[in-house]
């Protein structure tokens, strides 16, 4: 945890403290914000999927041109919802199938509360 660097004025070593914990704690909701942002919140993006609570699923593998996932495998088809679980959670099932398949979840943060 950085030092409390209230009490007198700004130091360099006060700025560099805090420059760091803005780039650990903030850059990652900006990154998920950024991604968010196309596809779900502007309906007029291409890469929108109508809202939260839809999924969208890839059929095609991925080009240097596809920006959707960070570092995709062209040989993995991917498919994602972003679920608002504010009001209640979800429940999500599969289809029972013969091959191999991973669900993943991840829960960003966009508000932080002590």
């Amino acid at each position: 945890m950085a030092a409390d660097h209230t009490a007198g004025p700004l130091t360099a070593e006060a700025a560099r403290d805090t420059a760091a914990s803005a780039w650990i704690w903030g850059y990652p909701l900006l990154e998920n914000y950024r991604t968010m942002y196309p596809q779900v919140i502007d309906p007029d993006d291409p890469r929108s999927v109508g809202g939260f609570g839809r999924f969208r699923h890839y059929s095609q593998p991925f080009t240097p041109a596809s920006t959707d996932v960070v570092t995709p495998n062209n040989d993995t088809p991917y498919s994602w919802a972003w679920l608002d679980l504010r009001a209640e959670p979800w429940v999500v099932s599969v289809p029972a199938v013969d091959r191999y398949y991973v669900l993943s979840w991840s829960m960003p943060t966009l508000a932080v509360r002590d």
